[in-house]
């Protein structure tokens, strides 16, 4: 019994010390940060000319380098990519247009820009958590083939959004974040949400 107790108080105390130590981190204290996210996006639009009449959502991924110029303000350059659709007039009828649905590959290169609030507000970097508004601006590059001409075909689209972001940091290193955005997405999308990690170093 006494030897239980003992071994309860050692890892007690070695627990106790392990923790301490971990909080006593200089988290927020590198300049570079590197993400990896995803976030459901609207790859394909139908629209009667002014308002979408179908929409379809899928996955993208993005990845972004980061870099603290100022003490808490960070800028960051990312690129994304979408598997998407597009939605190809192709025959008009009385009842409206029919569109033929082909495959298109659609790319965002994008600038961030965000402020970590907790450690200005505390005064220290030792915080585990993020909060922070963002601002995002990205070019959006859509490539397709029209399947009834075999003709390439693309689109631009300059997306403008902000929004606020929460993270959660495990150590020094890694973390986990989520991001809420509103503005003006591609394929009249006006909110996205975004999860994923991050590093820093």
């Amino acid at each position: 019994m006494k030897n239980t107790l003992l071994h309860f108080i050692i890892l007690f105390a070695f627990f106790n010390i392990q923790v301490n130590a971990q909080d006593s981190l200089s988290i927020n204290n590198y300049r570079f940060s590197l993400k990896a996210s995803c976030a459901l996006v609207n790859s394909i639009s139908v629209t009667d000319g002014t308002q979408p009449t179908f929409v379809q959502q899928k996955p993208q991924f993005a990845i972004s380098m980061g870099y603290n110029f100022l003490k808490n303000f960070n800028t960051g350059l990312s690129i994304a990519h979408v598997n998407g659709s597009k939605a190809i007039p192709d025959t008009y009828s009385e009842y409206g247009t029919n569109h033929v649905i082909t495959n298109s590959s659609i790319w965002y290169y994008g600038l961030g820009l965000s402020y970590d609030i907790l450690p200005a507000i505390f005064k220290t970097n030792r915080i585990r958590f993020d909060v922070y508004p963002i601002l995002h601006i990205n070019y959006v590059r859509d490539n397709w083939i029209n399947i009834n001409s075999n003709t390439p075909g693309s689109a631009n689209f300059w997306e403008f959004n902000g929004g606020v972001g929460l993270g959660y940091n495990f150590n020094k290193h890694f973390g986990i974040f989520t991001e809420s955005l509103m503005g003006r997405f591609y394929n009249y999308d006006k909110f996205q949400l975004k999860v994923g990690f991050k590093c820093k170093f």
